[in-house]
């Protein structure tokens, strides 16, 4: 698989497909730790090992938890399911963008954009984010 050029915590794949949140960047991790080896299948079979998990955040109120860590895959992919069990939050869908927004707060956390069939999170700064709040509320 071709890695995408330039990788950073804003290139994730919203995934309902997959099980697990995954990244290829190490650099994205807060920390670092090693794990029991877990097999993985994707769709064509392949399967891929990885030994390391840890957390990704994003800002204060984005954060998601056990990110498996797979040097030789292509994407970051964030599994929907574990969206949700990672932050009491609710997604609101439009044609072409859905809103992350924390269900205690009802402040818009994260902005998800359709791009080729894709969703990309957008991650917004903390004050960007205050700005499109302080708009929403």
């Amino acid at each position: 698989m071709q890695k995408i050029s330039q990788t950073s915590k804003f290139s994730w794949i919203l995934d309902i497909g997959n099980t697990d949140h995954i990244t290829f960047d190490k650099s994205l991790f807060v920390s670092f730790y090693k794990i029991k080896p877990i097999c993985i299948k994707f769709l064509n079979n392949s399967p891929v090992t990885t030994t390391y998990v840890d957390t990704v955040k994003f800002t204060e109120n984005l954060i998601i938890f056990n990110v498996l860590y797979i040097p030789d895959f292509a994407f970051n992919l964030i599994y929907l399911q574990h969206l949700f069990d990672n932050l009491d939050c609710q997604l609101i869908f439009s044609c072409k963008s859905c809103q992350i927004q924390d269900i205690a707060t009802s402040k818009m956390i994260g902005h998800i954009e359709l791009n080729k069939g894709l969703y990309y999170l957008q991650v917004l700064s903390d004050c960007n984010q205050s700005f499109v709040n302080s708009i929403l509320n």
